[in-house]
């Protein structure tokens, strides 16, 4: 975010907006890395007898449960009125998907309905950082930076309580280890 923002006071439009400011970016990110033309792409729920390209967030048909083969959707962005179409994804031969992710989909929707994938476009990482080992050995180990030590870092992962007690015995032993080794970091 570049502006600030109050944490869960945010209204559902502007939710939306983020959203969708999200799939614009993964969308024009994606089709570079595949060195497709964004003009290629269609709405997800335009009819198409043959493969056409389309982009759009994984949604879980089902209110509850975990998604699989048979209750994945495609929703489309605001350009598609965020229509919603059945995903049918029988033809292709490996994935991983979870609900709100983008992608990219190679597929035919004869009835605007539902889309047969024939290609499935996952999400691609951005590029790693680049930084030497000689600088990330000069971070770690000269003088210029942590006075020479190497950076301390304390993670930890609740839940802080034990089944037996709500007092966060858990999470004051954590405190006290804090305490006592004085980290630069700490991780919950």
């Amino acid at each position: 975010c570049k502006e600030r923002f109050r944490y869960m006071f945010t209204t559902a439009d502007q939710r939306s907006s983020e959203l969708e400011k999200q799939l614009v970016h993964m969308r024009k990110h994606m089709c570079e890395k595949i060195s497709l033309d964004m003009s290629e792409l269609h709405s997800v729920n335009e009819p198409s007898q043959t493969p056409v390209w389309v982009c759009g967030r994984i949604v879980c048909e089902a209110s509850e449960g975990k998604i699989n083969k048979e209750s994945v959707m495609l929703e489309g962005s605001r350009r598609d009125s965020r229509f919603l179409v059945k995903l049918d994804l029988s033809e292709v031969q490996a994935f991983s998907l979870f609900p709100g992710q983008v992608v990219l989909v190679q597929g035919i929707n004869s009835n605007g309905k539902k889309i047969v994938a024939k290609r499935l476009v996952e999400g691609i990482p951005l590029d790693t950082a680049k930084t030497s080992p000689e600088r990330l050995l000069e971070f770690h180990h000269s003088k210029m930076y942590q006075g020479g030590q190497a950076l301390k870092v304390i993670a930890a992962a609740g839940p802080f309580t034990t089944s037996d007690s709500l007092n966060y015995e858990p999470f004051n032993d954590i405190l006290s280890r804090v305490i006592r080794d004085k980290p630069d970091v700490l991780v919950l």
